[in-house]
């Protein structure tokens, strides 16, 4: 299996979805007589059947991956193909294993083995998951691609976090972006004590977001909120959402921004202690992203859990037991975790399984 530079598809004009779905295929600049599935070609290798092409519809976030299998004079010879339930959309790398395989890589750590077989009517293109003996990590080219794949997402994130930043202060009415603050604000959730008040934790919730924005009343408070909601984190003290509210207020007002804005993100930032139901909608908004957690799946959920013991790993285990399953309880005995119809509809019988389980484990 070689890598090689010698197809392209045809380019198609107007509307996308008026856009035919299969597309002429060129080698070397010149016509093949054949067309096949997918507007953009991601990879394509010579093998001894004739040559393996790796397409994709070039709709990012709907994406689709096409494999055909061409014989030397470019009739097709077999296809398959991985859609959207397999993270299809974010194929980062793929590099031959043998003389009739390719591996993929998909976001995160899923690996597909893409394999030419012989098959009672012909040749056919086997699709498996890759199980790695131990982690990918050990093996070098995976290695690689994921770290290649994780600065490349890391470098995503940055850019998405200053055009959300940049773009909740020209929403307040603020003209001038301080991104130093920004800076400052990404510096904080770096800090060494921290292990589940992070930017992990902060991504998540930007992400989450989305699925009420259009309920907000004011969202560009809510995004400014959530930046400021756990700016100051220290487990030593019970101030730290006080501090941090007081903060963010101070800044929305050096800012040139309105008081009416700052008391109410100073008050967002105040709700996620998380010692009294939200009052608006925004503050169910913001309590419902901040909350999200407990409705991940109980993979997430557990690192989450281990995530705050490691946090508060200087107190002792008997006292950390019985209060945590005291704030876990907290939260179970709410007629509703989630203040939102759609966040309870998603989460709320989730949540509580997590709940249940990991009071159990804390000896509840």
């Amino acid at each position: 299996m070689e890598k090689i530079d010698a197809f392209s598809l045809e380019k198609h004009e107007g509307p996308y979805e008026k856009w035919p779905r299969k597309t002429r295929l060129y080698f070397d600049g010149r016509d093949t007589g054949t067309k096949i599935a997918g507007y953009v070609i991601e990879g394509q290798y010579r093998c001894s059947e004739g040559f393996l092409l790796i397409t994709s519809q070039d709709c990012p976030f709907e994406e689709s991956n096409d494999f055909i299998l061409l014989g030397p004079t470019f009739r097709r010879l077999a296809t398959n193909a991985v859609l959207r339930p397999y993270n299809s959309f974010l194929l980062h790398a793929h590099w031959p294993v043998s003389d009739s395989a390719v591996l993929l890589h998909y976001y995160d750590r899923l690996f597909f083995t893409l394999s030419i077989e012989n098959r009672a009517f012909g040749l056919g293109l086997r699709l498996g998951v890759t199980r790695f003996e131990g982690e990918p990590e050990k093996d070098p080219a995976a290695s690689a691609s994921i770290l290649e794949l994780e600065q490349r997402l890391e470098a995503i994130r940055e850019m998405t976090r200053v055009r959300s930043w940049r773009t909740a202060w020209s929403a307040l009415g603020v003209s001038e972006h301080d991104d130093s603050l920004l800076h400052e604000l990404v510096r904080r959730y770096a800090e060494p004590h921290r292990k589940y008040h992070t930017m992990q934790h902060l991504d998540e919730c930007f992400a989450k977001l989305p699925l009420l924005r259009s309920a907000a009343e004011h969202p560009e408070e809510i995004e400014l909120a959530l930046w400021f909601h756990d700016a100051i984190y220290e487990t030593r003290r019970e101030d730290s959402e006080e501090r941090s509210a007081d903060w963010a207020r101070s800044c929305v007002l050096a800012a040139g921004a309105s008081s009416a804005a700052a008391d109410r993100i100073h008050a967002l930032v105040m709700v996620t202690r998380h010692d009294a139901l939200p009052g608006t909608t925004d503050e169910r908004i913001l309590v419902d992203v901040d909350l999200s957690i407990l409705g991940a799946d109980a993979q997430r959920f557990d690192e989450y859990e281990s995530q705050v013991r490691a946090e508060y790993a200087w107190v002792a285990d008997d006292v950390f037991r019985s209060r945590r399953r005291s704030i876990l309880q907290g939260f179970l005995a709410r007629p509703s975790i989630y203040g939102t119809q759609r966040f309870a509809a998603l989460y709320e019988a989730k949540a509580r399984s997590n709940l249940r389980r990991s009071i159990a484990k804390l000896g509840g």
